[in-house]
């Protein structure tokens, strides 16, 4: 099987071969049955840069995924994507979940025959095709895809750029971006261009609320070294002990974004009745349910938003525990030190170690931990409060 390079447009595949003939792309000469299967079926492509942390951003895309299912079943057509693109795992994830055939081309070392189908683990309907070239990824994609849905951009990103390229190289390209991107003054450059919005409008719930609002008729939010504090925070990733498939898949079927909430973590945490020990601290072996000692009306006051895990550090959304009552059932202060105070300490304790911290101290925080989950029933009523903003009411 010997390698061609595609250089000229040629009859109803045009706009695919143009766009090849830009690019540093070698494909096999058997190839041609593959372009013009391609060509003879709507070919979608779907493109978008790095989803981030938030549940809630990774739901509103992967509904704008679904638009592209959907379009593309509703047309017979087949969904392209590329083996290195950020949205490829979850292009092959829905191609399965909705039973849509999907062809990956996959960047082929040197000593890879491009262009041969071969079958892919994920399922019955897909296919990778080796490509020889220089290019990365994401532009291979738009090179390929006579139709391309961007989910996400992020201006003078990779796929930015790809964008950019495809139009210039391609005036009649076809290509929906989703409207749920924050818009700016480049992304309405490319649509002026040919470049169309996708049919998308999340109203995503906010949590973003008055954290001096309290659902609260008494002083006990004041009180001082009294209560242990755990207050709720949007959830980033799976629900504890749900596998990574299990949560893309709950998205790609159109999870319900409040869930995901500070207050519809509380809704959850209230309806299991426990506090499930998750959090990740210094030593990673140790997953613990966290408080605070210091006052409620304190820790929303002095909250800040911490950018390097993207969140604020306190909402107005938790449970508090009576001191003494959560002393009787195992949970401990934190013990702050260096290395060296973490060496000494016994293995079974080291659960509590937290560095005081250089930029931070975070001695001011006063946490309190539990190395297991924490059963709510088990506490008497007077022993409990759970507090969220007025502004949820």
């Amino acid at each position: 099987m010997s390698a061609t390079s595609i250089a000229a447009p040629i009859g109803c595949h045009a706009s695919v071969l143009q766009r090849l003939s830009a690019l540093p792309v070698s494909v096999a000469s058997e190839s041609g049955d593959l372009l013009r299967c391609l060509g003879s079926r709507p070919c979608y492509g779907v493109a978008s840069s790095h989803f981030g942390r938030s549940n809630l951003h990774l739901a509103q895309c992967c509904r704008a995924l679904r638009i592209t299912m959907r379009d593309t079943c509703h047309r017979g057509g087949v969904l392209v994507s590329v083996l290195g693109t950020a949205i490829d795992s979850w292009a092959a994830l829905a191609a399965s979940r909705f039973e849509m055939p999907l062809i990956r081309f996959r960047l082929a070392d040197s000593g890879t025959v491009p262009g041969q189908l071969v079958p892919c683990q994920q399922g019955p309907l897909q296919f990778e095709v080796p490509v020889q070239t220089s290019l990365s990824a994401d532009r291979l994609l738009f090179a390929l895809s006579p139709r391309v849905d961007v989910l996400f951009r992020r201006s003078g990103g990779r796929i930015d750029q790809a964008m950019r390229w495809r139009l210039a190289v391609d005036q009649s390209a076809w290509l929906r971006v989703s409207e749920s991107e924050p818009a700016d003054g480049k992304r309405d450059e490319l649509i002026h261009k040919p470049a169309l919005p996708l049919p998308l409008r999340i109203n995503a719930p906010s949590h973003f609320v008055d954290p001096g609002r309290l659902c609260s008729t008494s002083c006990w939010c004041r009180q001082e070294d009294e209560w242990l504090i755990h207050c709720t925070r949007q959830r980033f990733g799976p629900w504890p002990n749900q596998s990574k498939v299990e949560f893309l898949l709950s998205l790609l079927a159109g999870a319900d974004l409040r869930q995901w909430t500070p207050q519809g973590v509380l809704e959850r945490i209230l309806s299991q009745g426990r506090l499930t020990a998750s959090a990740v601290t210094s030593d990673r072996r140790f997953p613990v349910v966290c408080f605070s000692a210091r006052s409620l009306s304190h820790l929303l006051a002095q909250r800040c938003y911490r950018p390097h895990v993207q969140r604020w550090d306190y909402e107005p959304y938790g449970v508090a525990i009576r001191k003494s009552a959560a002393i009787d059932l195992g949970i401990r202060p934190v013990i702050y030190g260096t290395r060296q105070t973490k060496a000494s300490l016994p293995m079974d304790q080291r659960y509590r170690f937290q560095a005081i911290g250089k930029q931070t101290d975070w001695r001011s925080e006063q946490e309190w931990r539990s190395l297991q989950d924490v059963d709510l029933t088990q506490f008497h009523p007077d022993d409990i409060r759970v507090f969220s903003s007025a502004a949820s009411r």
